[in-house]
């Protein structure tokens, strides 16, 4: 019943049941189906479609590797409001210097309530890259994001972190590498193997986490 009503959906393109059929192709590993679902998603304006096909030109999954394109997919989903994006966005600004853009990423992040955000803030901060005054601003801002967080929304992001830690996903592997954030943490991580890390879990997020 529930994949008649999603077929449904996806005839009147809908966003959220394109997105969920391609995921649900993703997990089948039919790259083909899951990039022509994802990609009417993602033209709809679905950030949680723009963040897996940047994994997918990422991983050469039914694609050409592309990192222009993964970037510019992480871009639009981070401007959707993906939370996940603008970590790995933060982590590719940071290794290549641009420290501003990396910090930007990075608050932003965390007043989406993304805790692993907080955490890297609070490396920076005990590194000296980070202010007092600027730590408190974005504790703040993540705070009142986790308050007005809507209790089943929370719900079905602790429900995707069992998933995902049921499926062998650790889930402190994508945390580590966030915190590890590029250069000024003086670590050996390549900014490619933290985005890999962090997108390595794109999983924990069901679907309807995100919309």
């Amino acid at each position: 019943e529930f994949e008649l009503i999603l077929m449904r959906r996806i005839e009147v393109s809908d966003p959220f049941a394109l997105c969920k059929m391609g995921m649900s192709r993703l997990d089948e590993g039919n790259y083909k189906s899951a990039s022509e679902y994802l990609s009417k998603a993602a033209e709809l304006g679905d950030a949680t479609a723009h963040y897996n096909i940047s994994v997918m030109y990422r991983e050469g999954e039914g694609v050409e590797k592309d990192e222009k394109k993964q970037i510019h997919h992480l871009e639009e989903a981070a401007i959707a409001g993906h939370p996940y994006a603008r970590l790995c966005l933060a982590c590719y600004e940071d290794d290549i210097e641009r420290f501003d853009r990396a910090d930007k990423h990075l608050i932003i992040a965390a007043n989406l309530g993304l805790d692993e955000s907080i955490q890297s803030l609070k490396d920076l901060h005990v590194k000296g890259f980070f202010s007092k005054e600027q730590l408190a601003a974005a504790l703040r801002g993540h705070e009142a994001a986790v308050d007005a967080m809507k209790s089943p929304q929370r719900e079905a992001a602790e429900a995707s972190a069992r998933r995902m830690e049921n499926n062998g996903i650790a889930k402190d592997t994508a945390l580590a590498a966030a915190v590890s954030v590029g250069r000024r943490l003086n670590e050996e991580l390549t900014q490619d193997a933290i985005i890999a890390a962090v997108q390595s879990a794109r999983r924990r997020e069901n679907v309807s986490s995100v919309h």
